[in-house]
């Protein structure tokens, strides 16, 4: 793909995605992808929170393809994500209940 000239230089981009490689199936590419991109953000501005929440989703979500085998649908990962806030809100009232908090 050309692009347009800059002090008389033609640049071309060529861009080539890698091929899958593994045994474990592909994640569906839009909530998934999604949640990798914010993980890609949080990660370069250094926000160790939103890196460690978006890591453990991530996890979540591939370990559940791997026990199923396939891939999930983003109403499964929309549930993984809902059960996941659950636990956590669950877990800080636990917390502000027995004066840990």
């Amino acid at each position: 793909m050309a692009v347009p000239q800059l002090n008389g230089a033609v640049f071309t981009v060529a861009l080539t995605l890698p091929e899958p490689t593994g045994s474990f199936p592909p994640m569906s590419e839009d909530l998934k992808a999604r949640l990798r991109n914010d993980l890609i953000v949080a990660c370069k501005g250094r926000n160790r929170l939103n890196t460690m929440v978006l890591t453990t989703l991530l996890s979540e979500v591939r370990n559940r393809e791997i026990e199923v085998g396939a891939e999930l649908e983003d109403a499964v990962v929309q549930a993984i994500v809902a059960k996941a806030i659950k636990q956590q809100r669950d877990s800080a009232d636990k917390m502000l209940e027995s004066g840990l908090g």
